[in-house]
C-alpha cells in the first residue's frame, strides 16, 4: 500500500526526476566535506563500487526502486567524486599565520576587500619550511605602509 502510494506520487513527475541528478551529485559531495576525518582511499573506491553496483540495478520497469537507486548511486559517487578530487589536487597548506621572507614568481595581482595589495605566487621557496611542507602558490596581503625593500623586482632582458 505505501509502495503504490508512493508510485503514483512519483508518476507524474517521471519526466522530471532527471533534474535530481546534480542534487543527489551534490549532496554526495557535500557528505564527502562533512565527515570529520579524511577518507582513506580504499574507502572512496568502495563507495563508488557500491554506487555502481545500485547503478546496475536500475530497472526502468519499476519506477519506485529505480528512484531509490538512482538517488543511492548518485550519492555515493558524488561522495567519490569529491574524495577523488581532494586527493588528486591535494598540497601542503600553511596550518597558521607565517611572517617572513616568501620567495617566488609572481603569477597575479589583484585587491583585497579591504582595498590593500594582494599579490598571487608560485615557485616558492619559504626559509626554514621543507619542499615538501611548501604549498605549491600563495597569496598575500601588503597591508598598511610597506617599506621599500620589502618587495624586490628582478627584470631580466630576454632575447
Amino acid at each position: 500500500m505505501v509502495i503504490s502510494s508512493l508510485t503514483s506520487l512519483l508518476e507524474p513527475q517521471r519526466h522530471r526526476l532527471m533534474l535530481w541528478t546534480p542534487v543527489f551529485f551534490g549532496l554526495g559531495i557535500v557528505l564527502y566535506f562533512a565527515i570529520p576525518i579524511e577518507s582513506p582511499f580504499q574507502v572512496i573506491v568502495g563507495v563508488a563500487i557500491f554506487g555502481v553496483k545500485c547503478a546496475a540495478l536500475i530497472s526502468r520497469q519499476y519506477l519506485l526502486r529505480t528512484t531509490i537507486l538512482s538517488a543511492m548511486a548518485l550519492t555515493r559517487l558524488g561522495f567519490s567524486y569529491g574524495g577523488y578530487r581532494t586527493l588528486t589536487i591535494k598540497e601542503p597548506v600553511l596550518t597558521k599565520h607565517y611572517y617572513g621572507p616568501v620567495y617566488g614568481r609572481v603569477i597575479g595581482l589583484d585587491r583585497s576587500v579591504s582595498n590593500s595589495p594582494r599579490v598571487l605566487l608560485d615557485s616558492l621557496y619559504i626559509p626554514g619550511f621543507a619542499k615538501s611542507e611548501t604549498p605549491a602558490r600563495v597569496r598575500t596581503s601588503l597591508h598598511d605602509y610597506i617599506p621599500e625593500n620589502t618587495v624586490l623586482w628582478r627584470a631580466l632582458e630576454l632575447r
